[in-house]
Formats: structure tokens, sequence, C-alpha cells
């Protein structure tokens, strides 16, 4: 992306210049989310389930985050976020970095993938119960509880890291467990 030239016409020239994209300075306008399946007017559907449904106007890529520039001649175009990421540009990449739709599909993100946690560990704890049940935790005054019940009363005070390392504490659990 930051490829040297040996061209006099083109040393000094921002990456997107270079391309035919429009006039440097360049403004980041806004980042949205295209995966498939789109359905056309006629009803008929293109693209698999999260396949990437956009194309990258500088490197001719599919992408699915697609970042849309504004050149200062008012050219407007639609760039992955990789291809932001390498332009060197430290103005578009802040810009990306900071923009609420950026940080809005990151929490997206981050609470889908909060959720398949709680999800999973729900279903194990129904399942196991009895195992978790059977084995014996030492708690901080020195009185014993079941694993179950110091799951069931630490959990609810977790974020989402802490979830995270119960579910893999509760998978060594019942994979170390006597069949």
């Amino acid at each position: 992306m930051n490829a040297r030239t040996d061209n006099p016409a083109e040393v000094g020239l921002h990456v997107f210049e270079r391309r035919g994209l429009g006039k440097a300075p360049f403004r980041f306008v806004g980042c949205y989310e295209k995966r498939g399946p789109i359905s056309l007017p006629d009803g008929t559907q293109i693209g698999s389930e999260g396949q990437a449904m956009g194309v990258c106007d500088y490197c001719g890529q599919g992408i699915a985050i697609c970042c849309a520039i504004r050149s200062a001649d008012g050219k407007e175009f639609t760039v992955g976020s990789d291809c932001v990421a390498r332009t060197g540009d430290e103005g578009i990449v802040q810009q990306f970095k900071n923009s609420p739709d950026v940080r809005a599909m990151k929490r997206a993100k981050a609470a889908a993938k909060d959720q398949a946690v709680r999800e999973k560990i729900a279903a194990l704890l129904v399942e196991h119960d009895q195992l978790l049940k059977s084995i014996e935790v030492k708690k901080w005054d020195g009185s014993m509880e079941s694993q179950f019940d110091y799951m069931t009363r630490v959990l609810p005070m977790c974020g989402a890291s802490g979830r995270a390392r119960y579910l893999k504490h509760i998978k060594t659990l019942i994979q170390s467990a006597p069949q």
C-alpha cells in the first residue's frame, strides 16, 4: 500500500491520489457493514450468510467493513478497513478508530460474543449440575460450598472476560471428571 515509486510525478502523492480516487487531503466520512445475503428488488438473494458483499475501490478486494472516504475535490469512494489502516495517513486512521460507527460495530461484536458465552455457561450448568454440585471448593471464610453454588453466586458479578475464564474453567472441570 505504501509502495515506493520511482515515478517523479507520483513522489509525495497520497496512495489514494495515485490510484485516481481524488485529490488529497482525504476525510473519513463513515463506516458500515455489508454482508450477504442481499435481497434484490426482484426478490432474488445474492451472497451467502456472512459473505463480504462490498468491494474496495482501492485494491478490488471483497470487503465486509466498508469505509466511505471523501477527497478534497468532492469524490466519494469506498475502501476496506485494512486499506484505511495501511495508507500511512494518520488523520484517516484516527478518524476511523474514533468513529462512532466503528465503535458501535465493535461493541455489538463484543456483546454477541459475550451472549454466546453466557448461553454456553447456562447450558453447561444445566447439563452437568450433578457433577458440579459434587465438587467442593473452599470459600473465603474457610467453609465449603459446591462448585455449582460457587458458579451461580459468582457469575452474575463477572464481566465478559471473567465469564470467558469461568467457561474455560467449567469445561476443564467437566473434562477432568471421572466418567
